[in-house]
């Protein structure tokens, strides 16, 4: 592939030992980072980076790769050569709060008042699962198509437990207890900050500067192409072709498990003469380390706080247990095995690999969320539904004990709604 940019500023950090003598031509191992700084490749204006996001995306479900790969250079190469500094994207973002508060009160009044029950629609918990949570095959693929952040897509995970909630759900965050969460979801406590503001607004950049750093750096390039390999079992030491696809998506539910909710940041695409594979993409932009020179999760292990591990692992697990899923947004692929977990400063950029760690999603996480969900949550979602809990607070008017065998589809449902029998009975994401 041609290179847009010379990358000459890489620093290796290996999770554990810090080994900056690493060569920034091999390949990635599991859990190790690469830090990439160069300030053509990581400063944008606002415009050029969603423009290069967009023509990407806009590219992925309409062009062969190669005018994918030519839409992304050319918006690339625009938003190098007008240089923004930090401060002109700090007073847009400032000028957008506003509308992004107002915009954020008023999604969520909506899908409040939109979704309350009368009283006498449900008389049971099980009745409220069945009516309100479980799903038809076909109904998760529309439900996928819906917009993120749209009303409905807001609707569509109401009453799921969503993957950046994961951790919070089974006590691996430090800052939101499970019972915090509950309270959250069925309250709308928590309207967004300055800080989440910042990260989502700087999404796209990450997006963008993930896309440069993988199609013209090293090691990403090579990291991929060693995936790749493995992925297809191809033993040659040559270089292979590859392109490459960066896919936004919509909201990903199984029919099987509809209490569960995911929307990845980023899918990627990876295609060759052997067939095409696809990568998970988690982008972290936080505020409080945009100016830090270490990396801003330096203290966690594997640079990788626990929560965040919980959501990249919820995802690949969920298209691990429900094979078909992967399928709505890219045709023909198995479902991704590793996931790159990309922290965004205006400076730098970290790329950490991370595996999927398939027995702790089974044997842990799903457990877990399962017990959280049908134990602690639904009971509590039941009673707010029905006018039986008490306003903004966790205190029911009566108690309810949930009998989660009742809960499940009808057997009809599982046979006959395009599910695959391997996919989940008691599965997760």
């Amino acid at each position: 592939m041609n290179a847009l940019h010379t990358m000459d500023d890489y620093f290796i950090d290996d999770l554990h030992e810090q080994d900056s003598h690493t060569s920034s031509h091999t390949s990635l191992s599991p859990y190790e980072t690469v830090r990439i700084r160069n300030s053509s490749i990581v400063q944008y204006t606002r415009e050029e980076c969603t423009s290069a996001s967009t023509s990407t995306s806009n590219s992925a479900s309409t062009s062969t790769s190669n005018s994918a790969s030519t839409s992304t250079s050319n918006s690339a190469s625009t938003s190098t050569s007008n240089y923004a500094s930090t401060s002109t994207s700090t007073s847009k973002l400032s000028s957008d709060d506003d509308s992004l508060k107002k915009r954020s009160r008023s999604e969520s009044t909506s899908s409040t008042a939109s979704s309350t029950l009368s009283s006498h629609e449900v008389q049971t918990v099980e009745e409220f699962y069945k009516k309100w949570i479980a799903r038809t095959f076909e109904q998760c693929k529309e439900e996928y198509k819906a917009p993120q952040r749209s009303q409905q897509w807001l609707h569509a995970r109401k009453h799921c437990v969503s993957a950046s909630v994961f951790g919070a759900a089974v006590g691996n965050n430090s800052y939101q207890t499970p019972k915090d969460l509950i309270q959250e979801k069925l309250w709308n406590t928590f309207q967004g900050n300055s800080f989440t503001q910042y990260g989502s607004y700087h999404e796209s950049d990450a997006a963008a500067t993930f896309l440069i750093c993988v199609q013209q750096g090293q090691p990403l390039h090579v990291t991929v192409q060693q995936l790749y390999k493995n992925h297809f079992n191809i033993l040659s030491s040559q270089d292979i072709f590859i392109d490459f696809k960066l896919h936004e998506t919509g909201l990903f539910k199984s029919h099987h498990e509809p209490w569960i909710a995911v929307s990845p940041d980023g899918l990627l695409e990876v295609r060759g003469a052997y067939g095409n594979m696809v990568i998970l993409v988690e982008y972290k932009c936080p505020a409080r380390a945009r100016h830090s020179e270490l990396h801003p999760y330096s203290k966690h292990l594997h640079n990788v706080p626990n929560y965040y591990m919980d959501q990249m692992q919820g995802i690949l697990g969920l298209f691990d247990k429900c094979r078909d899923l992967i399928q709505y947004e890219i045709e023909h692929v198995e479902p991704p095995r590793s996931a790159f977990f990309v922290v965004w400063q205006p400076s730098q950029v970290h790329i950490t690999l991370v595996p999927y760690e398939k027995y702790y999603f089974t044997d842990i996480l799903f457990p877990a969320l399962k017990k959280w969900f049908f134990t602690q949550y639904l009971p509590f979602a039941f009673l707010k539904e029905t006018d039986m809990l008490l306003p903004n607070s966790l205190y029911p008017i009566q108690t309810v004990v949930v009998n989660e065998d009742n809960c499940g589809d009808d057997e009809d449902n599982n046979e006959d709604n395009g599910g695959d029998d391997n996919s989940l009975k008691s599965d997760d994401q």
